[in-house]
């Protein structure tokens, strides 16, 4: 009885994720200076709430959870998720796109940057 009960609360749960990307696409993804902007705001897309996280462990959680997940080949995500591996690569990702393409502060010169509109303006 338990069991019929629980499955429409597991089946929504599911409905409340988002798709993010796979930790492994997540662990190649290519810095682009030129598109900062959007790559900062979709990395910052990607770090999971907790609801991501309470989907994540109900998902992987009970048998048929185990079982389906391993099946479709998201478990390793979803335990990324609980854990919160996958947040730190997000936010390794972000901290390489800041190193590689320089802080943006729009009213500083920033030397590292010299194409910067804030560099362009003092010439």
């Amino acid at each position: 009885m338990r069991a019929i009960a629980l499955l429409p609360l597991l089946l929504l749960v599911g409905c409340a994720s988002s798709q993010r990307m796979s930790i492994d696409d997540l662990n190649y993804y290519q810095i682009d200076c030129d598109k900062r902007t959007e790559q900062q705001a979709f990395l910052r897309s990607q770090l999971t709430s907790p609801t991501d996280r309470l989907s994540s462990l109900f998902n992987t959680s009970s048998i048929m959870g185990q079982i389906t997940t391993r099946m479709d080949g998201t478990h390793n995500q979803h335990e990324a998720t609980i854990g919160r591996e996958y947040d730190a690569i997000v936010r390794v990702r972000l901290m390489d796109l800041n190193t590689s393409c320089g802080y943006e502060n729009p009213g500083v010169c920033d030397l590292a940057n010299p194409g910067s509109a804030a560099c362009r303006s003092m010439r």
